[in-house]
């Protein structure tokens, strides 16, 4: 079977991406910011995510949590990839070889981290989903673009894994314009929405890779799976000022 047979992304996967990332930034939060003890390769276990949350997500219960000081996630960044990677990256690492997904202390209170831990979360399911194949995938791994592949950071923000992984960000960052511009009419939804979608995919570096924008084929499949999600999302909002309202 083709690791494209295996990955299918779906609105479902993507809610519960974002629901179990805030869930585990906030059980977190009991680290951040204090002095930490971490054990003799620096690093302290949080535990695997199965026996820490109840999640729909069955597939990542194996997969473990683990906090790092700065200078690790540099290390564990060129251990995977022969190089330290962007910047963004020093956020947190998925380790495909330990089934782990490692987190910087020194933002564990930021706001970023909860986009950090949903792009690994993603990073995370695409290998479970595809057999572990997925971080192994030279067209998953590779830009598609030459002129991308031409540029070190290009080439690896380009890669097709890790827009995915921003992709979850880009959505992340809706979940409250959703919820604002729920009251609108479907039409004055939709225009606003578009607009916000857009700047998401601008902030999150999706759109910059896809110039041509709807007439390509991976950029119209995402601008479709953001459209399910923003339905979906929206649909929950309007069910619980539904019940809200009941009570």
């Amino acid at each position: 079977m083709r690791i494209q047979e295996l990955l299918v992304e779906t609105a479902e996967d993507d809610r519960a991406i974002l629901s179990l990332a805030d869930a585990i930034y906030n059980y977190l939060q009991s680290y951040a910011d204090t002095e930490l003890d971490y054990d003799e390769t620096g690093v302290i276990h949080i535990g695997r995510i199965g026996d820490l949350f109840d999640t729909p997500i069955e597939i990542l219960n194996s997969v473990r949590l683990e906090i790092t000081p700065d200078e690790a996630i540099v290390d564990l960044a060129r251990r995977l990839y022969g190089r330290a990677t962007p910047a963004d990256s020093h956020f947190g690492q998925w380790d495909p070889m330990n089934k782990a997904i490692s987190l910087n202390a020194d933002y564990l209170s930021s706001k970023r981290m909860r986009n950090v831990i949903a792009h690994e979360l993603r990073h995370a399911m695409d290998d479970a989903k595809s057999l572990n194949r997925a971080n192994q995938s030279t067209r998953y791994r590779t830009a598609r673009s030459v002129q991308h592949q031409a540029d070190q950071d290009g080439a690896y923000q380009a890669q097709p894994a890790e827009i995915n992984a921003r992709f979850v960000e880009a959505l992340n960052l809706l979940v409250p314009v959703i919820a604002k511009l729920s009251t609108l009419d479907s039409t004055s939804f939709r225009t606003k929405m578009t607009a916000y979608l857009n700047r998401a995919f601008e902030l999150k570096d999706i759109a910059d890779y896809y110039p041509e924008k709807t007439a390509n084929a991976h950029y119209r499949r995402l601008l479709q799976r953001a459209w399910d999600f923003i339905n979906k999302e929206l649909a929950h909002v309007k069910s619980q000022s539904s019940d809200t309202a009941d009570t």
